[in-house]
């Protein structure tokens, strides 16, 4: 069944999923800075902790072949609360472009991938992230 809302479709058959949890809290765009710039420095500053972050799954996970669905999750410790949307998705901007820089994506766009993001209250008490990649078109040979 295909949401009508985010055209996720439940019954894709899944070829490979491919789990990273990154154990820091999740930046609101409002954090990053991304459209400022005058905030600029924070943006670059940012896509370097990404990279680090992720560079250890490289060599772990396969680069991306196909279209991918990527899902983010943040979850975050008491005394903090959800971002609005627009913060969630543009506070990962910066991880978005690293996840492609490593090959884990093919871009950014719409045709090589698509995007999911939610957030939760973290059930250990403790700031984390996790992105899951899924592949849903099989490898050709």
């Amino acid at each position: 069944m295909i949401c009508s809302a985010c055209d996720f479709d439940a019954d894709a058959t899944v070829y490979g999923q491919y789990t990273m949890i990154i154990p820091v809290s999740a930046q609101s765009l409002n954090e990053v800075g991304i459209n400022n710039s005058r905030n600029n420095w924070k943006y670059k500053k940012a896509r370097a902790a990404w990279e680090h972050r992720f560079s250890k799954y490289v060599g772990r996970i396969p680069k991306a072949y196909a279209h991918r669905n990527m899902f983010m999750t943040r979850f975050y410790r008491t005394r903090k609360r959800d971002y609005d949307y627009g913060n969630l998705v543009g506070g990962f901007k910066p991880g978005l472009d690293m996840l492609v820089k490593h090959g884990f994506l093919l871009g950014d766009q719409p045709k090589h991938c698509s995007e999911y993001y939610r957030q939760y209250p973290a059930p250990d008490g403790r700031d984390h992230v996790i992105v899951v990649l899924q592949d849903t078109q099989p490898r050709e040979m």
